[in-house]
């Protein structure tokens, strides 16, 4: 297993914002983690693009390739290699992932659609997770496929889409 070097919450976040309002969404786009942009050419497929996930890779400097919003619940849930889930009781941090699964339309038990990644970058002082509205005191950034022929695709809002579903994961290599 390859170590992951460890990088900061705030250059995290940095990341996060620095393209807000830029970019166009494509699934399976994305560029490597030391790529000047998160729609890079360079390890990019999809030259210009990026999705969630990919966005989200780039932002904590992961690689793009395995971590895909699946995988990255996959692993906070079973493996805790790379990223845990964020307990109820902990207090989440700019850095944090919010992830919201897709839906299981069939009912049997598994997600039929992939969900979306989105970076924590800020956190209201009015925030207590699980009270009604708690979303709406996160701040996020994310890759967003809405008017995806429109520039613009990296947003940066609260969490309302997320609504209360889903997960908070926390990078292991990242750092207070």
């Amino acid at each position: 297993m390859t170590a992951f070097q460890s990088i900061s919450a705030n250059k995290v976040v940095a990341r996060a914002l620095q393209y807000v309002g830029e970019g166009y969404y494509k699934l399976g786009g994305g560029s490597r983690p030391t790529s000047a942009s998160p729609f890079d050419p360079e390890g990019n497929q999809f030259p210009g693009f990026c999705d969630c996930s990919g966005f989200s890779s780039w932002c904590m400097e992961y690689r793009r390739g395995p971590w895909n919003t699946d995988a990255v619940v996959a692993d906070a849930r079973v493996k805790r290699s790379r990223f845990r889930l964020v307990k109820r009781d902990e207090v989440v941090i700019p850095s944090d992932l919010v992830v919201y699964p897709g839906p299981d339309k069939d009912h049997d038990g598994e997600r039929d659609s992939p969900g979306h990644i989105g970076v924590v970058v800020a956190v209201g002082p009015d925030f207590e997770r699980g009270k009604n509205g708690w979303w709406e005191h996160l701040e996020i950034a994310h890759c967003t496929p809405r008017n995806q022929l429109k520039v613009g695709a990296i947003k940066h809002s609260d969490a309302s889409l997320w609504a209360g579903r889903g997960y908070i994961i926390r990078a292991l290599h990242v750092a207070p």
